[in-house]
C-alpha cells in the first residue's frame, strides 16, 4: 500500500468513527490533472507492454491524481448542536506542520480544528487526537473528545494525550 492509498484508507476510518457518532461527514475528493508531454522513467517505460507506449505515444501526456484538501483539512463535519469540525488526518509526524497550514485559513470560534495521528499498535490503527490553534497543537482535552463522540467513542480506537485533572 502506498502513501495515498494508505491515507485515503486513514480518512475512511475517521470519517466512519465520526458517521457512527452521528456527525455527517465528507471526505475531500482527489483533483485530476493533466501532465502534458510527459516523460516516463526508463525502467518504467522498459516495463511497459507494446501497446502501452503506443498508447502513451498517442496520448502524449499522463493524468495524475492529485490530492485537494479543504481549507487545509482532509474531512469537514457537522453537526446539529455542536462547533463545526476541521480534521486533518495525518500518520506523518510533523503535526507542527499540519497545524501551521490550518492557521493558514480563516476558522472562526465556530469550527474546531482537529489533527487525528494515526500510530499502528499491536496491528490496529490507534488514532491520537489534537487540536490545532494559532499554527500549534495541544493534545485535546477529554471532555472535547467525549462531546464530539458521545456514547459512540470508540475508546480504544481514539485516544488524547491529555493529562486527567480530575
Amino acid at each position: 500500500m502506498n502513501k495515498k492509498e494508505l491515507g485515503r484508507s486513514l480518512e475512511k476510518k475517521v470519517r466512519g468513527l465520526l458517521v457512527d457518532a452521528g456527525w455527517k461527514a465528507w471526505l475531500v475528493q482527489p483533483k485530476m490533472i493533466y501532465i502534458p508531454n510527459y516523460k516516463y522513467q526508463k525502467k518504467l517505460k522498459e516495463k511497459m507492454l507494446a501497446e502501452e507506449k503506443k498508447y502513451q505515444k498517442e496520448l502524449g501526456g499522463r493524468w495524475i491524481s492529485k490530492p485537494q484538501d479543504i481549507w487545509g483539512a482532509d474531512i469537514l463535519a457537522i453537526k446539529a448542536g455542536h462547533v463545526n469540525l476541521a480534521i486533518q488526518v495525518t500518520a506523518d509526524s510533523g503535526l507542527g506542520r499540519k497545524a501551521k497550514e490550518f492557521s493558514k485559513f480563516p476558522y472562526g470560534p465556530s469550527w474546531l480544528c482537529l489533527i487525528f495521528h494515526a500510530k499502528k499498535k499491536s496491528g490496529k490503527w490507534i488514532f491520537s487526537v489534537y487540536e490545532a490553534r494559532d499554527g500549534k497543537y495541544f493534545p485535546i482535552c477529554f471532555e472535547k473528545l467525549e462531546s464530539i463522540f458521545g456514547k459512540a467513542w470508540p475508546k480504544g480506537k481514539v485516544i488524547t494525550e491529555a493529562k486527567d485533572e480530575a
